[in-house]
């Protein structure tokens, strides 16, 4: 039975004082069912939500790595080519490299 026709069963004038006690008592177990359910409910969001962010965590987490990968990838290759500037500074004649020490 739903909340309605149980107001409406109370609120008849020909209820008896034992359907009456029947009637609120069965009111009381429909909101003993409702608040459980609503208990449940939150329970389940609660879990869903601790699992999402659990999730986004994990992605971050992927992404700062990720990132700290790359930049070392990025400081090897910047070093790389440094290192082939020098050798190109040194290897080239000194009157076609103004950067040269020894340039007059």
């Amino acid at each position: 039975m739903n909340r309605n026709s149980l107001n409406l069963k109370f609120a008849s004038n020909d209820t008896s004082d034992a359907d009456r006690a029947e009637l609120a008592k069965k009111k009381a177990e429909l909101a003993e069912q409702t608040a459980a359910m609503l208990e449940a409910e939150t329970t389940q969001n609660n879990k869903v939500n601790t699992i999402h962010k659990a999730m986004l965590d994990e992605q971050k987490k992927q992404r700062e790595e990720a990132n700290k990968r790359y930049m070392e990838m990025l400081k090897e290759r910047l070093a790389a080519e440094k290192q082939a500037i020098d050798v190109y500074v040194r290897v080239i004649p000194p009157w076609l490299n103004p950067y040269r020490s020894d340039y007059k």
